[in-house]
């Protein structure tokens, strides 16, 4: 018997009041990591800290990372929050990993909450992490949900001053990670073209199986995604509408690259919602077909037993003055007769292409 699908319950939120910060969400990850890296063109330190009363001032440097992982650890989130004046209001929302992506403008901050899709415990591309980008002058704070490896690239070209990185301010990390995060969105999709299109292949081979389950399964993450993909699309949107004074006009060409990412990303969306669809069709043509060729042979099989059924019937009927019946060879005769009209008929129909 298959496992009927699990709905998980998203409504915790329901009778808890407003601000109050608690971990929503499904993650097994229960501990916590504070890295804190501060560079500019000359220099790059990195830190792993226990508290973030270890947190060193930024002064002095052009760009302080700040990057936290574990938002079951509310305790430790909370005082980084209050470290930087994060308003609660958002880290409520930061911590319910079922809350939509957006963009938040704060007083002295502003905030883009996100999806990826890459776990840092075993890559699985249906595993999603759930994210938090806070900009401050001179000042990037990186939250995620649990620990992952999808920033190391980016991490040691920054240690090795590749590319623009270590010359440019804050808002230009705050862009090189969004644009890090909203990649996974591209895997996400190759992952699910390549499931279509083995089951476009299996089905236009004229496999017989039925592959509705495989189908749907694939349409709910297409429509699980959506839910992150759409409202994260507006999020950009919203960002480069702003123009909010912590972007330097000459990165903005970076936010509007992001914005065309997305829109090609939801181009994607509606092309595999296409694909599905002509998938379904797919199947549940191979189906019929299945079904024609068992009526087919049920049909051809019938047809053949007719007259012998036929011939079966009159022989099996109680007249006394039926001659046939006492003729010593009546029996094989009929039998004869029987086997070499079910054979013609056969042939016949196989000579016509009927089968």
């Amino acid at each position: 018997m298959k496992n009927k699908r699990k709905v998980k319950n998203k409504n915790e939120k329901v009778g808890r009041p407003p601000g109050e910060i608690s971990y929503i969400g499904d993650s097994s990850y229960e501990g916590f990591n504070l890295v804190q890296r501060r560079y500019d063109p000359e220099r790059f330190t990195e830190d792993t800290l226990g508290e973030s009363e270890q947190l060193q001032p930024g002064e002095g440097y052009k760009v302080n990372w700040i990057e936290f992982s574990g938002f079951k650890n509310i305790k430790k989130i909370k005082e980084l929050a209050e470290y930087f004046n994060i308003h609660p209001m958002l880290l409520e929302d930061v911590v319910n990993t079922y809350h939509l992506p957006k963009y938040e403008e704060g007083d002295d901050y502003i905030a883009v909450i996100l999806k990826s899709y890459v776990s840092g415990s075993n890559d699985k591309l249906s595993d999603s992490n759930s994210i938090c980008i806070i900009l401050k002058a001179g000042t990037v704070i990186d939250l995620h949900e649990s620990p992952h490896s999808l920033l190391d690239p980016k991490i040691e070209r920054i240690k090795q001053a590749k590319g623009k990185a270590r010359v440019k301010d804050a808002d230009y990390l705050f862009y090189v990670l969004l644009d890090a995060y909203i990649d996974t969105y591209y895997l996400m999709f190759d992952d699910i073209q390549n499931r279509i299109l083995d089951l476009e292949d299996e089905l236009l081979a004229g496999v017989y199986t039925n592959r509705i389950e495989d189908i749907h399964n694939i349409q709910n993450e297409l429509t699980g995604f959506r839910k992150f993909l759409l409202p994260l699309k507006e999020a950009i949107s919203i960002l480069i509408k702003e123009e909010s004074d912590l972007i330097h006009e000459e990165n903005l060409v970076y936010f509007n690259d992001l914005k065309d990412h997305l829109n090609q990303l939801v181009e994607y969306y509606f092309s595999y919602t296409d694909m599905i669809k002509s998938l379904i069709d797919l199947n549940n043509s191979n189906i019929n077909n299945n079904i024609n060729q068992v009526m087919k042979v049920l049909t051809i099989i019938a047809t053949i037993f007719i007259p012998l059924t036929f011939i079966a019937g009159i022989y099996g009927m109680n007249f006394e003055n039926m001659p046939e019946l006492k003729y010593e060879y009546g029996y094989p005769l009929i039998m004869a007769v029987m086997v070499v009209l079910g054979v013609s008929m056969f042939i016949y129909m196989k000579i016509k292409k009927w089968f």
